[in-house]
């Protein structure tokens, strides 16, 4: 699956979210290790359309980013479109987390580190 192609992101992956407009960027909801950006990177032809199998080695997953605010698990992640911005960039993400029910909006500009 996709998901064991992720690199180690500090819990159980309970949400994968492709970034809407760069198929290199992927958001990943990581239960106990919080939210983590990843770059992808290499033959992404490879994967297919529904990216629940992977059966190549020569696409890389690398983590860009990661948001550990969450006091419990989080479990929901998904990007912030902004559709009157021109250049259509997208530079934060919500994610919640399960038992204290917290919904956080955070900045997923790698040098943003939080």
């Amino acid at each position: 699956s996709l998901a064991s192609k992720l690199p180690r992101v500090g819990g159980g992956i309970w949400r994968l979210k492709w970034h809407p407009t760069d198929p290199n960027t992927l958001l990943v909801a990581a239960m106990h290790g919080g939210c983590r950006v990843l770059r992808v990177s290499g033959d992404l032809s490879l994967l297919p359309d529904d990216t629940t199998t992977v059966t190549t080695t020569s696409v890389k997953m690398n983590i860009v980013k990661e948001f550990t605010q969450h006091q419990s698990m989080a479990y929901g992640a998904d990007w912030l479109v902004d559709p009157s911005r021109s250049n259509n960039r997208i530079n934060a993400a919500a994610s919640c987390s399960f038992y204290d029910k917290a919904v956080y909006l955070w900045d997923t500009n790698a040098a943003n580190s939080t």
